[in-house]
């Protein structure tokens, strides 16, 4: 699964990066301050969660909706809801600015879910056509292994020649014996 980093989820929320990180404090309470990138799907139950709230609606962590646990999905959920108690007053979001978030981040999400998908199906495809090729390979080799020379020819219809000695030559050996 795909990062975004911080500061760009921030900006794509039009909300402080500080605040942020602080509504991610429940879901990595040991380095929410210092971490630089987030899955996609923490990014979109962010966005999500903020898009519930300044709906005024409730956003409850559903076990079908993302990779993350439920007591992830209430953790981030949380967060969200506790930052958005303490800044109240400093943050201020604009539903246009959550939806194009949102948005982005499915965009986002579906591109690397086609990416791992085409590069399995492409890697699976040239895994067989290389078993294939192999096999081929290796029949045809064992064909030249048992193919005599004299097979090669009876299969073309030619029929070798016996050796035979020639008069001539015969002559020249029984003068060659008599002397």
């Amino acid at each position: 699964m795909t990062d975004i980093t911080i500061k760009k989820a921030a900006v794509d929320l039009g909300i402080a990066e500080d605040a942020y990180r602080f509504m991610l404090a429940d879901f990595m309470p040991d380095n929410f301050e210092s971490v630089s990138k987030v899955p996609l799907d923490v990014a979109d139950l962010v966005a999500k969660a903020l898009l519930a709230k300044t709906e005024g609606q409730a956003l409850a962590p559903m076990a079908d909706d993302s990779s993350l646990s439920i007591s992830d999905q209430h953790s981030i959920i949380s967060g969200v809801n506790n930052t958005l108690a303490d800044f109240c007053e400093s943050i201020v979001i604009e539903s246009h600015n959550l939806t194009t978030a949102i948005a982005f981040i499915a965009a986002k999400r579906n591109a690397a879910n086609f990416r791992h998908t085409y590069e399995s199906v492409f890697s699976d495809e040239v895994g067989k056509y290389v078993d294939e090729l192999s096999l081929a390979l290796a029949m045809t080799a064992q064909k030249i292994n048992d193919t005599t020379p004299n097979d090669f020819l009876s299969q073309r219809g030619i029929t070798p020649r016996q050796p035979s000695t020639s008069k001539a030559v015969e002559e020249i050996l029984n003068l060659a014996a008599n002397i």
